[in-house]
């Protein structure tokens, strides 16, 4: 830790940042992730205490300030506005246990240029996150001092900054906006905010051009733009009214490209919810669509059918062939699963050699025998995967909605126990089940 009074370097790539942490062990985890970054050096002082923290800004220049809002003398929203209060030129970048939704926006209406959750940030976010607050605030001050200074900071900042009139014309954009959109400075005078915002995002602009009209600044906001190309990109930054004798002139966005970051949190949230062999829904989507199903039973009349499937003799398939044999099977099972429904229906894997399905919306329940038989024909089919014919063949058990029960434990239960009947059946075969008992059904 650096000694008061030791920190006011001088040299661009070295940052002063006050950690405001009372957790000597997350204290200890900021510094070694921002020791990481090969670009930048930061330099902390740690302070424990709120009390602490507010004698610091007299002692050190700071270029941030990495906040944590549960310290033993304060909690909460109230711990960044002490700091505020003392230090508004000083970019504050949260990083608290509280993972509050809410929160977190009060905290970035307020001021806050981040706010990052605890054990939900890695070596790069966290320094990509005080490196940007900085550079952020600084673009954010040079933007009150006239254009001539601003220009050359602002055309070799990595964010993306643009300044457009109330009639959507472009007054200026830096190096880094047309770069990142495909244009060339001889293309922006005749061109239009309207021209590049995405359909997507155009009720988001107008609430944001209103604010400005009224005079208030808008909180972090994210937007969808269209580079020249016709390629669709996501940035996310703030806007600033301009005004000149209280009349809006124009609005100033500083915004980054987070369509990387923002394709990465898609792919995790798709993985979540989808079997990562076969591509399909997974138990939690499964489940998630038929609670669905249930919940509008009651606005309307609706029957659906639940069916539980499990191969026979696949075991034989991975002790025989190997696992990635057995992979392709499962894989083409899918695919004749997919084949056999329509395209509103629900196919999930749930297990290692089970899957599900819903029909939804069945308008005959005599379709749904003939369903379960096409599907078992299906999956009886030999397969041909690298030069071996293997055969496998599947047990079904089904459950009506609402006739078998009107919540997704009871479906559920209902599907398993015929499933399990045709197992002991002699497989290869369908069962539906009903109230009193269960029935053959082919």
């Amino acid at each position: 830790m650096a000694e008061p009074g030791s920190i006011n370097n001088l040299d661009a790539n070295v940052f002063n940042i006050l950690l405001v942490e009372d957790n000597p062990g997350d204290a200890r985890l900021v510094q070694e992730m921002l020791r990481n970054d090969e670009y930048h050096h930061f330099h902390i002082v740690l302070a424990e205490l709120l009390s602490v923290a507010l004698e610091k800004f007299t002692e050190n220049k700071f270029d941030a300030v990495l906040l944590d809002l549960s310290l033993p003398d304060s909690q909460g929203l109230k711990t960044f506005s002490s700091i505020r209060a003392v230090a508004a030129n000083i970019p504050v970048v949260i990083l608290s246990g509280l993972g509050d939704k809410g929160v977190a926006i009060q905290a970035v209406q307020e001021g806050a240029q981040d706010y990052l959750v605890k054990g939900e940030v890695n070596d790069e976010l966290l320094s990509r996150a005080l490196h940007y607050a900085i550079e952020r605030h600084r673009v954010a001050d040079l933007l009150q001092q006239t254009e001539d200074r601003l220009e050359d900071f602002l055309e070799h900042t990595y964010d993306l900054v643009q300044n457009v009139d109330i009639a959507g014309r472009f007054r200026y954009v830096n190096r880094a906006w047309l770069e990142t959109l495909g244009y060339e400075r001889k293309d922006i005078p005749g061109l239009s905010y309207f021209d590049v915002i995405h359909p997507v995002s155009k009720e988001t602009s107008k609430d944001i051009f209103e604010r400005a009209l009224r005079g208030e600044s808008s909180p972090l906001i994210e937007v969808t733009f269209i580079t020249k190309c016709g390629k669709k990109i996501i940035l996310e930054g703030s806007v600033y009214a301009n005004c000149e004798n209280k009349v809006l002139q124009s609005t100033r966005a500083i915004l980054r490209n987070i369509t990387t970051r923002h394709l990465e949190e898609e792919r995790i949230k798709y993985l979540a919810h989808h079997d990562g062999l076969t591509d399909l829904p997974n138990r939690r989507l499964f489940n998630d669509r038929l609670e669905q199903i249930v919940m509008r039973s009651a606005f309307r009349d609706h029957v659906a059918a639940i069916l539980f499937l499990d191969l026979d003799h696949f075991k034989p398939v991975n002790d025989n062939y190997g696992h990635h044999i057995g992979d392709l099977l499962l894989k083409t099972v899918a695919e004749r699963l997919i084949a056999c429904v329509r395209e509103g229906d629900t196919v999930a894997r749930i297990g290692g050699d089970e899957f599900a399905i819903i029909l939804t919306d069945v308008a005959d329940r005599n379709d749904i025998p003939l369903v379960a038989q096409k599907i078992v024909d299906a999956v009886a089919r030999s397969y041909f995967l690298q030069e071996h014919e293997l055969s496998v063949q599947v047990s079904v058990g089904i459950s009506v909605f609402p006739d078998d029960g009107d919540t997704v434990r009871a479906l559920l239960n209902c599907a398993d126990a015929a499933m399990y009947q045709v197992k002991g059946a002699g497989r290869n075969s369908y069962l539906i089940y009903s109230d009193s008992d269960i029935q053959q059904g082919s």
